[in-house]
């Protein structure tokens, strides 16, 4: 799993959000407690990853409540497949590859 959490580490990601996503690729949905536990979390750092990918809209979120008092429990799980979330991270990667090439034209053209 480390190589996997690497590979996105070196497209952006950080290492939570890595974590993170590679749980829910492998369960069809999860509850933050269940990505905690097995993924060596912290809750804050499952939240901050939701939020991401609530915002990229990759996942999709049910609200489940309890019949005690307390707050409802989250439920998450993927609102995308799984090759189109590579297909993002691949175009964030190639807009990060161009803007550094056109970098090294600007250094060319200061150095000539």
């Amino acid at each position: 799993m480390k190589d996997k959490v690497d590979v996105f580490m070196e497209c952006g990601m950080r290492r939570p959000e890595a974590k993170v996503l590679i749980y829910l690729f492998r369960h069809t949905s999860a509850f933050s407690r269940n990505i905690e536990h097995e993924m060596d979390l912290r809750q804050p750092e499952v939240s901050l990853a939701m939020s991401t990918f609530l915002k990229r809209k990759w996942i999709k979120t049910v609200e489940q409540k309890k019949e005690t008092k307390g707050r409802p429990t989250i439920e998450y799980s993927l609102a995308v497949d799984n090759k189109k979330v590579i297909l993002e991270l691949k175009k964030d990667v190639n807009n990060r590859l161009k803007l550094l090439y056109n970098t090294l034209d600007k250094l060319d053209k200061l150095v000539i």
